[in-house]
């Protein structure tokens, strides 16, 4: 078990997670994201970067898609396999331990809300991980993205258990890290 500090919000048997080591997590996860996608953004930036004057999208994709053409087979390949490698890692952690890398080096994890395990596949990878990336793709090639976050953290620091947006859709916490919630508990019969 996981000392308890004087400062620490307590749920039941589980020390919610501060807003900033969730905030933190988040980072992390975005910064591994950004690292993933480095080759290509560097052989972009070789090749002249995205000019300034773009009206909308659609110049912007087929700019993109232009650019994309001049790049090298080998880079392109190169930073494909970084982002899925990240993606499957990201996945395969948040299935078998509740926590995207960001969030396992922080120290925190997703549980159920009323039995503080881990969530059911559907709350974890359905709603959690796929209905959210479907929400911020949309926002992720500008600021915007920062919007629906920031909602997220506000409403999660103003909830006396931490609970956010995405934690009120799918009826999870964000806690300490303790191996007992891991820990599968005997089906009822």
């Amino acid at each position: 078990k996981k000392a308890v500090a004087d400062n620490d919000k307590v749920v039941g048997n589980v020390v919610l997670a501060p807003i900033m080591s969730r905030v933190l997590a988040t980072a992390l996860d975005w910064l591994l994201l950004i690292m993933a996608f480095l080759p290509l953004m560097l052989a972009m930036r070789e090749l002249g970067g995205m000019p300034a004057d773009l009206q909308n999208m659609d110049e912007l994709i087929k700019y993109s898609l232009s650019l994309s053409e001049s790049i090298p087979n080998a880079t392109q390949l190169m930073s494909n396999a970084m982002v899925f490698g990240l993606i499957a890692l990201q996945l395969l952690f948040i299935i078998l331990r509740g926590q995207s890398l960001g969030k396992l080096i922080t120290g925190i994890r997703i549980v159920d809300q009323t039995t503080h395990r881990l969530p059911s596949f559907i709350r974890l990878v359905g709603i959690r991980t796929f209905l959210l990336a479907l929400i911020y793709i949309p926002f992720s090639t500008t600021f915007l993205v920062f919007i629906p976050l920031a909602l997220h953290y506000y409403m999660a620091s103003k909830s006396p258990q931490n609970i956010g947006w995405h934690d009120k859709l799918a009826k999870t916490l964000v806690v300490k890290a303790d191996s007992s919630q891991l820990v599968k508990q005997p089906k009822v019969k």
